[in-house]
């Protein structure tokens, strides 16, 4: 489990965060994406935790309903979209990318130390082919940059061949 290494009611502002303490601390910069390769979906729950301890605000966009996905938060800085074809405020097509990167943009743009967690990027590739969703993933960076935010991509790497990670990883670090 990462710890971070500031303190809870300190807000760290843009630049460079560590988490965690130890051997291996994970360095994060605003300003970039990073694809978290872990089948069981926890090492980036808890970076997205950490981070909300540290004064930041996240979006959690992932296929698990928000009633569900409620459990894993510690913090109440934290909004959804629930990626699902059912006609709810909360709710977007899965297909819909152009208007996910909208919201995701619009997210990132209005709050300082914006995080925003892209749970299981697999399930967009049901819906998409893997060239648009690559190119998703670069623009996810481009907004990253603009707009000083931290986008965090959980995945598991057997959903994907080398070649597709590959890919990924030429607009985002890996973490495994």
């Amino acid at each position: 489990m990462y710890e971070p290494t500031t303190q809870r009611n300190e807000v760290q502002r843009f630049g460079t965060i560590t988490i965690g303490s130890g051997k291996a601390p994970l360095v994060l910069d605003h300003g970039r994406t990073y694809v978290v390769l872990d089948e069981q979906r926890e090492k980036a729950f808890q970076i997205a935790n950490d981070l909300l301890s540290m004064g930041s605000e996240v979006l959690c966009v992932s296929h698990d309903h928000p009633d569900l996905m409620g459990g894993r938060w510690y913090g109440r800085r934290t909004q959804y979209i629930w990626l699902c074809d059912t006609p709810e405020e909360s709710a977007m097509a899965p297909d819909q990318l152009s208007r996910l990167g909208r919201r995701i943009y619009d997210f990132a743009a209005r709050r300082r130390n914006a995080v925003v967690m892209l749970d299981g990027i697999e399930y967009l590739t049901t819906h998409n082919d893997f060239n648009r969703v690559q190119m998703f993933v670069e623009h996810l960076n481009d907004i990253a940059m603009e707009t000083d935010s931290i986008m965090i991509i959980q995945t598991d790497s057997k959903s994907f061949d080398p070649r597709s990670l590959a890919r990924l990883s030429r607009f985002a670090e890996m973490v495994v």
